[in-house]
């Protein structure tokens, strides 16, 4: 599988307006971190498939989000190149990101999910 295409992105910079607007250019090696919005016509592929694949290509971090259920799984590649076992986030709970150490993201308002008065706290960058 190549690891270099021809993509059409937005950095971080470009959204928050710090630099140009998007440009189509080579990116090359395997992204920090990937999210999947899981689909019924797509989740078993997801959780199965492109979790093999993301992990081979050592993708350090995966985001899997069920719309559906209201959680996400957090899943991060250890030393030993494998992912551990995913760790699961309801609305109410903080997703910190290693590829972000100082955002901390409470998954329900992330992806519009009612949210509870109080969540708990953020799990260390790496854990899962």
């Amino acid at each position: 599988m190549p690891t270099t295409a021809p993509l059409r992105y937005y950095t971080v910079r470009d959204y928050l307006g710090w630099g140009e607007s998007s440009r189509c250019e080579l990116i090359q090696g395997a992204p920090e971190l990937v999210a999947e919005v899981l689909s019924p016509a797509t989740a078993v592929k997801d959780r199965r498939e492109k979790r093999d694949l993301y992990e081979s290509a050592g993708i350090a971090e995966y985001l899997i989000v069920d719309p559906e259920q209201h959680y996400a799984e957090y899943l991060r590649i250890g030393a030993d190149g494998r992912y551990g076992l995913p760790l699961v986030l309801g609305p109410d709970d903080p997703l910190a990101l290693a590829c972000l150490p100082h955002l901390v993201l409470n998954v329900g308002s992330l992806f519009g999910w009612s949210v509870g008065p109080a969540g708990g706290e953020a799990p260390a960058p790496g854990a899962g």
